[in-house]
């Protein structure tokens, strides 16, 4: 049978680490109550194409780094009056701006609008991909979680009551 660490209290393990983010989270963070796991990272900036290219991208039906390129690429420029058509992309990631995940991009792509397509991947950070509308709605969701359990009478109560009551980080979980 194992030992209990001696840093176990009761059920709650606390958490040690190097990491100052990680050791006030594990320490229950700034005023003790909850400290939130929404944390914003990349700021999502909506574009009509990032718009247009977040419905494309479920319905191409790509697989493993081709369906993270997909996810990962903002879009720039759809040229439908270029013969190939033109679709430019911008990727931060060097290991998805390779030419055979470019090829493969090209060819689901070609098949999805019916006609040749050019793709032309550049480096940078992307501003509107669907992997950061993707984050974004997962944020919203878990924030919202938060200020229920967080503005609910009885869990104020509660840590009211009980003065070392706190919530754990990441503990709660939008539905």
């Amino acid at each position: 049978m194992r030992k209990r660490p001696s840093a176990c209290r009761c059920r709650t393990w606390t958490i040690r680490c190097r990491r100052p983010a990680i050791q006030a989270a594990a320490a229950g963070g700034g005023n003790g109550i909850y400290v939130s796991t929404a944390i914003e990272e990349v700021e999502l900036v909506p574009t009509s194409l990032g718009e247009r290219w977040y419905a494309v991208v479920p319905q191409l039906g790509l697989n493993a780094l081709a369906r993270e390129l997909a996810l990962q690429a903002e879009c720039l420029e759809i040229d439908e009056t270029a013969e190939p058509q033109r679709w430019r992309f911008r990727v931060e990631r060097e290991s998805l701006r390779q030419p055979g995940l470019l090829e493969k991009l090209q060819s689901v792509l070609a098949g999805f609008v019916g006609k040749p397509v050019r793709v032309d991947i550049e480096a940078g950070r992307a501003s509107d991909s669907p992997a950061l509308r993707d984050t974004q709605a997962t944020r919203a969701r878990q924030r919202q979680a938060e200020s229920i359990i967080l503005e609910d009478p009885e869990v104020q109560q509660l840590l009211a009551q009980f003065k070392t009551a706190r919530i754990l980080p990441g503990s709660i979980k939008p539905v």
